[in-house]
Order: C-alpha cells, then structure tokens, then sequence
C-alpha cells in the first residue's frame, strides 16, 4: 500500500510539473525588458509574438491566485498565450508596478494589458475568468474595431448615440472612469436632447462628476431644472449628493491634489441635495473640509475610535479607518491609538456574534 501511495504521489508531482513546463511562460525582468523583446521579436527570423500580455496582479488579490494557480498553469493556455504573446506578471504594489499602475490606470484586479513594443495598450481585460472563455475575451479585445480609440472616432464621425454607448460600456467594463468623465466633458452639449435625457445616459453623466474638473457638475446645476423635469427632484437631489459624496471620500483616500476651492463646493452642494444623509455621509464632509484646510489634528480628534464606535455600524466603521490610514498626515500615534480601539470594536461585534451563534449551537451540527 505505502508503495502504491508512493507511486500514486510521484505520478501526481509529474503531472503536475508538466502542467507547469506547458503553461504560460513568463518573463522574469521588468516590464521594459518584456517590451524589447517583443520589439526583437518583430524583426527576428521567424517572428515571434510582438505583443506583451500584462499580468497586473496584487498579493491580497483571490480572483488573481485563481489565475495563476489554475487557469495560466495549464497546456491550453500556454499554448495560446507563449505563442502570441511575450508574458509578464507584475505586482502592482511593489518595485515598478505602482509606476505601472499609475500610468496605465489599473483599478481593479487582476487587469491584463496588452502592450505593443512601444508601451501603448493595445487591449485590455478586467477579471478572471476560465480559460476558453478568458481566451476569448483577450481575442476581443485585440481586435481593432474594439479599440478604445477606433470606437471614439467612429462616433465622432457617425454622431450616433449606439456608438457613444458602445464606446462607454467599454470604457465602464474596463474601469476606466476617466475616459467616461472625458467623453461627458467634450459632448455634454453635442449630444441631441432625446438622447442626452435619458436614464441610460443620465447614469454616464453621474459617472462624470468630479471634483477635479468640476465643469459637469456645474454644467448639471446650471441645467437642473430640465434634470428635475425629465426625473424628478428627488431622484436627481439623491443621486447627486451621492455622486459628490463618492468624490469626497475618494478625495480623502486618494489624497488627490484638489483646490481647496473646489471641496468647499462640493460640500456646499451636498448640503444643498441631501435629504436625511447618514452619520458617514456627516464625516466625509468634515474631513473633506478640514483636510483642504490642512487641520490634521482636527480629523485625528474627529475620528476617535473610543467614541464613534457607539454610532456607527462596521461597514462605516471600516471607510473611516480608510480615510484615517489614508491622511499622511496624521501622526502614527494617532493611526495606532484608532486601530487599538478600531480592535475592540471588531472584538466586540465578534461576541455579540458568538453570543447570539450560542442559541443555535449544538454539539452535532457545530
């Protein structure tokens, strides 16, 4: 028997290495590395793939584990992807890949680029997947039609509305949200107005308010009585208020280079729109001020974890410590002292759970 489990495990430690040898095959140097070699590659005799297949990958990442531990390691894929590509994987928070991730707007993980010789994206997918499927998505998005230029310019050219659609449900699968903000921007007032009011595209419009740029967001005050007549105050108070506040707290955890000007005009706003907003909803404005106005020592005394705990629920809980973590600013003292009672907190809501997990414990099921 121990000879048979012996062979049986020698067997398995065989396959599964030639599942290894015949999977992707990825680079070990750095992204330009990875470049040059698919420029060399063009002009080599026979050619060989001319494109970079880039894996933008984060240690914490489960969907991009699944990637590299089940799909990438098989034969199929090695054989599709070693052939066409030259392939890398990047951490996109450590050595180059914040550089990387900056530059190419990775927001979501994992992403795939793919890269010509010369650095521009030729394509791109978001998530994973299995791997006929995943294959065909990456078929997808080399093709030139599918190309976020192409697809701009044919509307520009057409002015059909199916085409700006086409063009931005792209860009939204892609998580490129400034490229949708852009779009807004260049055609707010090209758009014809059977289309510009509309549910579909008002969603877009929303998408592209910013605090960067605030020019939609005045563009949508200016014209809000026609917003309110298409869809009711109510809804557009609403979702207005909640795309400012999304603004704010990402202004907050990004630290984004905003004029304070800017901010101030957004909470102005806010209090205008919201109706009833939540206690988190209250933070994000305070912070969002006192953070333009550089009172650092404020938001640490705001956020004080002995006392808001009682208030907020853990889901609020978790973005406060973000915002806190989030402000460089803020002195590791008063990072350390939030986490110490942010622990209790959690501490506490585990008990409450084990206490209330007591009522239906039995000694045969748990």
């Amino acid at each position: 028997m121990k000879k048979l489990l012996m062979t049986l495990g020698a067997v398995l430690v065989f396959a599964f290495g030639a599942i290894a040898q015949d999977g992707v095959k990825w680079e070990k140097g750095t992204l330009q590395e990875a470049l040059k070699k698919a420029a060399e590659n063009q002009t080599a005799s026979p050619a060989g793939p001319d494109l970079v297949f880039l894996d933008c990958y984060t240690s914490w990442c489960g969907p991009c584990k699944m990637m590299s531990e089940s799909v990438f390691p098989q034969k199929a894929a090695g054989d599709y992807f070693n052939s066409k590509f030259v392939n890398i994987k990047i951490d996109m928070e450590r050595g180059e890949g914040p550089s990387i991730s900056k530059k190419y707007g990775v927001r979501a993980y994992p992403t795939f680029l793919i890269l010509s010789p010369d650095g521009k994206e030729v394509g791109r997918v978001v998530g994973a997947g299995k791997l006929e499927q995943f294959i065909q998505k990456v078929e997808t998005a080399v093709k030139p039609a599918n190309q976020p230029q192409v697809m701009l310019d044919k509307f520009r050219k057409t002015g059909d509305i199916n085409d700006a659609y086409k063009y931005l449900k792209a860009m939204e699968d892609l998580h490129k949200d400034q490229e949708i903000a852009d779009f807004v921007v260049e055609n707010y007032k090209k758009i014809e107005v059977k289309d510009f009011y509309t549910s579909r595209f008002f969603r877009y419009v929303l998408q592209a308010v910013s605090l960067s740029n605030t020019t939609v967001l005045e563009n949508i005050i200016a014209d809000k009585k026609y917003f309110d007549a298409y869809f009711g105050k109510a809804k557009v108070d609403k979702d207005l208020a909640e795309a400012i506040n999304k603004q704010l707290y990402l202004y907050i955890v990004d630290q984004k280079d905003i004029p304070s000007q800017n901010i101030a005009r957004g909470c102005e706003l806010f209090h205008l729109l919201a109706n009833n907003p939540s206690l988190l909803d209250e933070m994000v404005i305070r912070v969002s001020k006192a953070l333009a106005a550089k009172q650092y020592d404020a938001i640490a005394q705001m956020i004080d974890g002995r006392f808001i705990g009682y208030s907020y629920t853990p889901n609020q809980m978790k973005k406060i410590k973000n915002m806190l973590l989030s402000i460089q600013h803020i002195s590791n003292e008063s990072k350390a002292k939030f986490l110490q009672d942010y622990k209790a907190f959690m501490e506490s809501q585990i008990k409450g759970i084990e206490g209330d997990l007591e009522q239906y414990r039995t000694t045969s099921a748990l």
